[in-house]
């Protein structure tokens, strides 16, 4: 199908331009239950969802429907929190990974002699 911007926009508003808050509420938080029940059930009992791509689907889908709440609810203190969390948990998690490079660095170059002191 080849859907334009505005007819998206009018899937999830109603006729006077307003967001259709329970609907997209609902789908919402349906995502967020599939999503960590799926986590739950793959770090307990080791079974996840059917297929390969199913994880990835329903992860993007959540991040995308993160993002449309983030939009839908930006004068609510809970969607900006919901904002910082997403993305400190994204800065976080490249934080184990940026530690290695840093020293790999500061130990082949001159970078990480700087704090030395002769004798």
């Amino acid at each position: 199908m080849n859907w334009s911007l505005y007819e998206l926009l009018d899937l999830i508003t109603d006729g006077d331009g307003q967001m259709k808050i329970g609907i997209i509420l609902k789908v919402y938080i349906g995502l967020c239950v599939l999503l960590v029940s799926d986590l739950v059930g793959y770090i307990v009992a080791g079974i996840s969802l059917r297929g390969y791509y199913a994880d990835i689907v329903v992860f993007w889908l959540w991040l995308l429907g993160s993002f449309l709440v983030i939009v839908a609810f930006w004068r609510r203190l809970s969607a900006k929190l919901l904002l910082i969390a997403i993305l400190s948990s994204v800065l976080l998690s490249m934080l184990p990974m940026g530690l290695p490079f840093y020293t790999l660095v500061l130990s082949t170059t001159p970078f990480g002699f700087y704090g030395l002191v002769k004798i």
